[in-house]
């Protein structure tokens, strides 16, 4: 009852109609406090009429990615409560609770308490908290560059670039390598290259059409020009 908002993760898509979850079943829970939960995959968010309020969500409100990152709508264009894909997701988040350098060490380093205590030596960070450009992924090494820095860093983090449509990603991908050189415990290691999504939004681009939407083949974040390349 403390919380401001509730966060949260692990809901499976698969378990919903194909017109995925509704706001309105997370309003049961609360109409006050905006609610944010992530799929078990995190390529998918549902929040409540709350948390679209809170991030002044609309018809109106335009998709960040159109056909690929975008805002589930009722026919009438309201809405529904899910997002569908990172860029639409930390669009709403980011209201709720800025994911900020601060914010996300803080959990890095109660998570790191965890994995030491559970075994674990190693870790791989595939770069969803800070996407975008090469200054932008730039704040996701300074988190690691200051967890290891005071002492606090428990595990190993092979870590990665996220490469982004319109850039070039080997170019970007040395830049960040050469601003992070890799140490003992943090090193830079994965070129990551995401063309499409998951295959429960329909976000993954298909060579032939959905079982279940016969004029469905998904889509992608790059042009059919890059994939071709």
């Amino acid at each position: 009852p403390d919380l401001e908002f509730i966060l949260g993760f692990g809901w499976k898509p698969y378990a919903f109609p194909q017109d995925g979850p509704v706001k309105e079943d997370l309003d049961a829970i609360s109409t006050e406090k905006p609610i944010f939960l992530f799929d078990v995959t995190a390529h998918a968010g549902w929040v409540n009429s709350k948390a679209l309020e809170v991030a002044g969500i609309d018809k109106s409100t335009e998709d960040p990615q159109p056909g690929f990152s975008y805002f589930y709508r009722d026919a009438s264009g309201e809405a529904t409560g899910w997002l569908i894909e990172v860029a639409t997701e930390f669009m709403v988040l980011n209201k709720i609770q800025p994911i900020s350098v601060e914010y996300v060490e803080q959990g890095l380093k109660y998570w790191m308490k965890k994995w030491s205590a559970a075994g674990i030596t190693t870790a791989t960070d595939l770069g969803f908290v800070f996407m975008g450009d090469v200054e932008t992924q730039k704040m996701g090494s300074e988190v690691l560059r200051n967890v290891e820095r005071n002492g606090d860093i428990k595990t190993r983090v092979y870590s990665s670039f996220y490469a982004q449509p319109g850039s070039d990603a080997v170019v970007d991908w040395k830049t960040l390598k050469g601003w992070s050189p890799d140490t003992r415990f943090v090193q830079q290691r994965i070129l990551k290259i995401g063309v499409d999504g998951d295959a429960s939004s329909k976000s993954i681009k298909l060579y032939e059409p959905y079982i279940n939407d016969a004029d469905e083949y998904g889509s992608s974040v790059y042009a059919q020009e890059e994939l071709n390349k």
